[in-house]
């Protein structure tokens, strides 16, 4: 589980005081990350320690935990968002329930989030290089990531040989609460892994409940 790195930034005469949460790396060789889906929404209670969203990156997939205590104003990276660059402004904290409302239109300054780790602008630069260059295999790769969550044409269960699940810890949580068998959820994570996502999904499509 990573931790999000803020910044305080204080009242102005247009908004009141608050924290602007920044996609921060996750690991070493991160370098953009696919926030896979929001465990709260704007308005909500935030306490320390508490999952905001689940950040697919490229070596697993996170829960990125809070380290404030506050309320949720404003997302501004939805989920399901790819390639979200490390530094991108991802969403505002405030202290105060009634300051939630002045951020309702707030659509965000990428020139003041914080950047947490400086080469970023030239790692950034080389990912288009190798876009540009083989524009037909990058095409054909984002197309059969996209087709598992899209269509249900793929029949990966979220269980190992031995019998185990292999699912994030959020996913975990989410199915322990709604009583889910993890077993018959499909995954649509790096190798097959089950995240929340795939848990929400099955849960929309009536998916079956654990006996109590």
């Amino acid at each position: 589980i990573g931790q999000y790195q803020s910044i305080r930034y204080a009242s102005s005469d247009s908004l009141p005081a608050h924290k602007r949460v920044a996609l921060p790396a996750l690991s070493p060789t991160m370098e953009s990350g696919t926030i896979r889906s929001w465990a709260k929404v704007e308005g909500e209670k935030i306490a320390e320690g508490d999952i905001l969203a689940e950040i697919e990156t490229d070596k697993a997939t996170l829960g990125f935990e809070s380290s404030e205590e506050g309320y949720l104003a404003k997302i501004l990276i939805p989920g399901g968002s790819k390639d979200v660059p490390i530094g991108k402004l991802c969403a505002i904290i405030v202290e105060k329930q009634e300051d939630i409302a002045a951020f309702k239109d707030y659509q965000g300054d990428d020139g003041e989030a914080p950047v947490s780790k400086k080469p970023t602008s030239e790692q950034a630069a080389a990912p288009k290089k190798s876009e540009k260059e083989p524009p037909k295999k990058s095409d054909s790769t984002s197309k059969t990531e996209q087709e598992p969550a899209a269509g249900s044409t793929a029949k990966t269960i979220g269980a190992n040989k031995d019998g185990s699940v292999f699912a994030s810890p959020f996913a975990r949580k989410l199915a322990q609460e709604k009583s889910i068998n993890l077993q018959l959820v499909q995954g649509t994570g790096p190798n097959g892994r089950i995240v929340a996502e795939d848990v929400e999904k099955f849960i929309k499509e009536g998916g079956a409940k654990v006996d109590a």
